[in-house]
């Protein structure tokens, strides 16, 4: 369970290493988005508690980065397998319903399972929703 609890939250680095910004996600959409990751794929159930998350909130039609503590090597080699999960909610719904019944209902606009190469290939960018 304790293992679950810190897969589930994003990886604590060892070390103060600078913030690694490289993944950038854009928001198409004309939502405020919340993006979270989770390491514990393939089990993609979300965690007990929102808290648990380390979030970045977007304005609609907008682009941020995802600043991570460690660097992203680090995040994927402590991860339980070659992928991370990256949730996109509706900011809206995360902030007005209960988490136990956005969780119960997986209340998630889009998740992407990522590896590492994936994120390189796709140029560190994330794009919500995916375009064409």
């Amino acid at each position: 369970m304790m293992l679950f609890s810190l897969l589930s939250m994003g990886m604590k680095c060892v070390e103060q290493p600078p913030v690694d910004n490289r993944l950038k996600i854009v928001n198409y959409s004309e939502k405020r988005i919340s993006v979270s990751y989770s390491a514990i794929y393939p089990d993609t159930s979300l965690a007990e508690n929102y808290e648990k998350y380390e979030c970045l909130v977007l304005l609609a039609n907008s682009t941020s980065n995802f600043e991570e503590y460690c660097s992203w090597e680090e995040v994927y080699q402590q991860s339980v397998s070659d992928t991370i999960m990256f949730f996109i909610f509706d900011n809206n719904i995360v902030k007005t319903i209960p988490w136990d019944t956005i969780r119960k209902n997986y209340m998630i606009l889009e998740r992407y399972d990522l590896t590492y190469e994936d994120l390189v290939k796709m140029n560190w960018t994330i794009e919500y929703p995916t375009k064409e």
